[in-house]
């Protein structure tokens, strides 16, 4: 199972999905109370889910997983932006810029510190 959660903080990531994170935690649960291996996903965007104590808070949450095989780090990036724009589709994320490699190695470190693998 592949599980997306686009920031801990519930205010930011209703802000990101405009849903409650509430039910993707306790997707989390659900997956680990039947054993199904997950591989849980972030998406680091500078400015929207960069914030350390967030992905501190998330790391802690994840130790207690047994079923969590990987965490993967996306690191955001700006190749997609032309096919919002071929879509006519907003790109709302036009401004933003690539996080830089001081961040991506803490986080990586954060996400490391929970004992579980980090995707490549």
């Amino acid at each position: 199972m592949l599980l997306d959660i686009k920031n801990f903080d519930p205010t930011v990531y209703n802000k990101v999905t405009g849903v409650d994170l509430a039910p993707t935690l306790k997707f989390l649960e659900y997956t680990k109370e039947i054993g199904i291996n997950t591989w849980v996903r972030y998406v680091l965007v500078p400015g929207l889910t960069d914030n350390i104590e967030s992905i501190k808070a998330l790391a802690e949450h994840l130790k207690s997983y047994t079923n969590v095989s990987k965490i993967e780090l996306l690191p955001f990036h700006k190749m997609g932006e032309y096919k919002w724009k071929e879509l006519g589709f907003e790109y709302k994320l036009f401004d933003t810029k690539e996080p830089d490699k001081k961040l991506v190695e803490e986080v990586k470190e954060i996400f490391r510190s929970t004992g579980i693998p980090l995707a490549n």
